[in-house]
């Protein structure tokens, strides 16, 4: 059975309209992820962890490679996405407070 989440050769340049000059934002990255797998993309400032990650979801389009989820080319996102609200724990759905400090004084719009 093959990787889950499967990115090959996967490469995206922009080009400056105004200027024609075209910049290499991913240059020929691959990597397969395996069902319950966990990935963790770190790098620099701009080294293109945000345009891979749009790329996953299907919302940028690739210069050049593919990328496969369960087999099918991702090409744009898709229904079949799990809905991000599901998928977190409990814990992080229910809203926020603000801590109670005695003896300061509480903003009247927090309960």
């Amino acid at each position: 059975m093959g990787p889950k989440l499967e990115a090959i050769n996967v490469t995206v340049r922009y080009e400056n309209p105004r200027t024609g000059v075209t910049t290499l934002a991913l240059d020929r990255c691959s990597v397969g992820v395996q069902s319950g797998e966990f990935l963790a993309i770190v790098g620099p400032s701009g080294c293109g962890k945000t345009t891979f990650l749009y790329c996953l979801d299907g919302l940028l389009p690739l210069t050049e490679g593919r990328i496969l989820l369960d087999g099918r080319p991702v090409v744009a996102p898709g229904r079949d996405m799990p809905d991000p609200v599901r998928i977190m724990p409990a814990t992080a759905r229910r809203p926020l407070r603000r801590p109670r400090i005695p003896g300061l004084a509480t903003d009247r719009r927090d309960p």
